[in-house]
Order: structure tokens, then C-alpha cells, then sequence
């Protein structure tokens, strides 16, 4: 690939990164500017519905463009699960912290999913801890603060972190032993292979050209 494409290219998925992230900061703040003057205005099923709307194009937004990413860093896998570790930091739109958890577990899926695009074989366990966090949004008010959802939400990423780079390691070691059978196999070809192939290309080719 020539140096300009793969500039291009970095320069490309660097845009659809900073896209992603503002597209999923401003899902996360518009809807709260908006929910309370339309409330007051309309109502509140008026404002619950576009804010919801509002949210969901946002975050449509957001996952498009960390999918079009082609050379994936790690912090691109990292950032939808930690956003959502985030959201789960911020004051309840509803009642019960549902939408924490929503955000939560689509954040960890997503993060899952790209993990899975960079390193094949990631353990099923390593989604488990991530999903772990989001349902204790929806039972963890041990600590009358978010402390215990950040802590949990920390805890999660480093399990899941252990589990990417366990695969990571295994899938560095296949190709290290692939590329070890193969170079030891050229050293052991005997010579005879490569005369007898030359021969072969020799008597195909015009009397002619032999003379």
C-alpha cells in the first residue's frame, strides 16, 4: 500500500473515531438539556419521546462509525464499554436506572464485537464481566453515590483487559509456531526438489529456446 493511502487511511478511521466519541458524549448530554423544558412545555411523554429519539440517532451515529473503523486500536475497542461505564455515572432519566443499564450492556457488546474483529478467539467470559457491571446498575445503590457503579465498572474492564490479552497472546503464539513449521520445513526440503522442479521448468519450454 503506498504511504499516502495508508495515511489517508489513519487519517480516515481517526475521523470516524472523534465522530464516534462526540456522537456518544452528545447522546448522553442533549437529552438531559432537553428532557426538563419540554417537560414543562409539553409534557412529559413529549419530552420523554424526544429524547429518547435524540439519544437513539446519536448513538446510531456513534456505533456506524466505530464500525467503519478499519485499523482498530485498542483504545477504539475500549472506548464504547468505557463511555457506557460513563453514562452509568450520570443522574437517572427514569425512575429506576433501566436506561443505565440499556446503555451499559450495548456498550459492552459493542466493545465485545469489536474485540472479536481484531483478535478471533476472545473468551465468552470477557462479555460476562462486561455485562456483569450493567446489571449491577440496576441493584447498586449499596454507596449512595456512583462510587460502587465506577468501581464495578473498573473492575469489569480490567477482567475483560485480562481476557482480550490472554487471546491476544494465543494469537500471537499460533502464528509464531505456523511461521516456525514453515521456515523449518524449507530447511528440511531435500535439494533434489528444487533441481527436479528446474528441470521440469526447462523441458517445458521451447526446443529453441533450449539450443
Amino acid at each position: 500500500m503506498p504511504p499516502n493511502s495508508s495515511n489517508s487511511q489513519t487519517q480516515g478511521d481517526s475521523l470516524k473515531f472523534r465522530v464516534g466519541c462526540l456522537s456518544t458524549l452528545l447522546g448522553f448530554f442533549i437529552p438531559l438539556f432537553l428532557l426538563f423544558p419540554l417537560w414543562f412545555d409539553s409534557g412529559w411523554k413529549t419530552a420523554l419521546t424526544v429524547c429518547v429519539i435524540t439519544f437513539g440517532v446519536l448513538q446510531t451515529i456513534a456505533i456506524i462509525s466505530f464500525a467503519l473503523i478499519r485499523n482498530l486500536s485498542w483504545i477504539g475497542v475500549a472506548t464504547p464499554f468505557l463511555l457506557g461505564v460513563l453514562y452509568s455515572l450520570m443522574p437517572d432519566l427514569l425512575i429506576i436506572p433501566v436506561d443505565h443499564t440499556v446503555v451499559l450492556a450495548a456498550g459492552a457488546l459493542f466493545s465485545y464485537y469489536l474485540a472479536l474483529r481484531k483478535i478471533p478467539g476472545v473468551p465468552w467470559w470477557v462479555l460476562a464481566s462486561m455485562l456483569g457491571a450493567a446489571v449491577y446498575t440496576l441493584i447498586g445503590e449499596i454507596i449512595p453515590t456512583p462510587v460502587d457503579e465506577l468501581l464495578v465498572g473498573l473492575i469489569s474492564f480490567a477482567v475483560a483487559s485480562f481476557g482480550i490479552a490472554q487471546a491476544a497472546m494465543k494469537n500471537l503464539q499460533v502464528h509464531v509456531d505456523t511461521f516456525m513449521k514453515e521456515n523449518v520445513s524449507r530447511q528440511n526440503r531435500p535439494p533434489g526438489d528444487i533441481i527436479d522442479v528446474e528441470a521440469h521448468d526447462v523441458s517445458d519450454k521451447p526446443k529453441d529456446s533450449i539450443e
